[in-house]
């Protein structure tokens, strides 16, 4: 309403405004190379930080921060902002000629009146999936993706989907085995993750279902048993890009360290980050952009002495980890159950169990921890409606799948 009533008292005012922006620009053109605007950038974000606040919270901004800050004040710089513009529709252009020119002839913009054949779509389908099976079919294997190039494999993970094509956990009484088949995934995992009868666990959509809900679980944590109002959670900066997203979603503080220089996380630097509103921190084992296993053990121990919870993120590691020292190889550190100060792991099935795509676990030591990320419903006119995870209504042939994969392998296929 301010706006507007300025806006009717004096017509032309926002035209002057522009118009001495535009001066302004043409003169900062003349004057100043874009490196040189850049820092001036820099020390009127400064001086604005100095007027607005102490010195001493100017320097607690972190790097990263500060960093965003300037990238964003020098947004309002018209040339800075056209090269930046310039750089984003470069990548569109790019992304859209690589993605758009592979689907051309092969799409259906409309859906058709009448039915198309059955076999007809078939076919369609082998077309689709042709390239894709280079990926395993012919030898070759995606990182975080495929696993196997047995054909036969899939023949039978898809046999047993295609009889649980309808089954929901959510329908309990109509699909009890279903949540059989889910209790059996989760205990055979916890038993390879040394876990006890304490120990629990659910079955999500992926790893980072299970990440945003373990995020979830610590965040309810903090503020029932601390009163914890802004939480944080504190990481290597290697940590999956989950946590970001689920500290996004939650309203989490996920505060991330350097690496040392040997690539290794930095537990010192772990420590000098965690305070009163600290929920948890978390250890990769192994993290994904480097391949290297964070000391579990030690961040683990870190996370006790602080009396909060440690997640131990073995995604990436997950039915590789648990046979390692059985095979011989020696590990740098434990990253399982029998490390006192770990409450809760993620692991994926859908990797080297060899099960479809769509089933993650997140275990916890203790069921208290769990049912902090639940979700229930008792007052609705429909009913009571209550949820393990994210989802309500799940695809009980994934879990279906992943069960029969399981228990084809075996302990002993796993090791392979």
């Amino acid at each position: 309403m301010a706006e507007e009533s300025l806006h009717k008292a004096s017509p032309d005012l926002f035209a002057k405004g522009r118009g001495a922006l535009e001066q302004v620009d043409t003169l900062l053109k003349e004057k100043f190379s874009a490196i040189e605007l850049i820092f001036l950038a820099v020390a009127v974000f400064i001086a604005i930080r100095l007027v607005s606040c102490s010195i001493r919270e100017v320097f607690s901004l972190k790097f990263e921060e500060i960093k965003c800050k300037i990238f964003r004040l020098a947004l309002f710089i018209p040339m800075v902002k056209n090269e930046v513009n310039k750089e984003v529709q470069k990548m569109e252009s790019d992304c859209s000629k690589k993605y758009s020119d592979a689907r051309k002839g092969k799409t259906t913009p409309n859906l058709p009146n009448q039915g198309v054949a059955r076999n007809d779509i078939l076919a369609k389908v082998n077309g689709f999936t042709a390239a894709g099976k280079k990926h395993y079919a012919e030898g070759g294997f995606t990182c975080g993706a495929l696993f196997t190039k047995d054909l036969g494999h899939w023949d039978f993970v898809a046999d047993v989907m295609k009889d649980c094509i309808t089954s929901n956990p959510l329908h309990i009484d109509e699909y009890l085995y279903v949540t059989q088949m889910e209790a059996e995934i989760i205990r055979w995992t916890l038993d390879l993750y040394k876990g006890n009868e304490n120990t629990c666990g659910i079955v999500t959509s992926g790893g980072t279902e299970s990440i945003i809900l373990a995020v979830l679980a610590y965040r309810e944590q903090g503020l029932i048993e601390r009163s914890i109002t802004k939480p944080n959670i504190v990481c290597s900066e290697t940590v999956h890009p989950a946590f970001d997203k689920g500290g996004h979603y939650l309203g989490v503080e996920i505060r991330k360290v350097p690496l040392l220089k040997n690539f290794m996380a930095d537990v010192k630097a772990m420590k000098r980050q965690i305070d009163s509103n600290t929920i948890c921190l978390v250890a990769s084992a192994p993290e994904y952009p480097f391949g290297n296993m964070d000391p579990v053990e030690e961040i683990a121990a870190l996370a006790q002495s602080y009396g909060i919870g440690c997640h131990s993120d073995c995604c990436i590691g997950s039915y590789i980890n648990p046979f390692m020292e059985e095979l011989g190889h020696e590990l740098p550190s434990k990253f399982d159950f029998r490390v006192p100060g770990v409450t809760s792991i993620s692991c994926d099935p859908h990797k080297y169990a060899l099960g479809p795509k769509g089933c993650s676990l997140l275990m916890f030591r203790e069921k208290r921890l769990r049912e902090y990320q639940f979700f229930a419903n008792t007052e609705w006119n429909g009913g009571i409606y209550a949820t393990t995870c994210m989802a309500g209504s799940r695809p009980g042939n994934v879990i279906a799948g992943t069960w029969a994969s399981m228990l084809s392998l075996g302990r002993e296929g796993l090791k392979k």
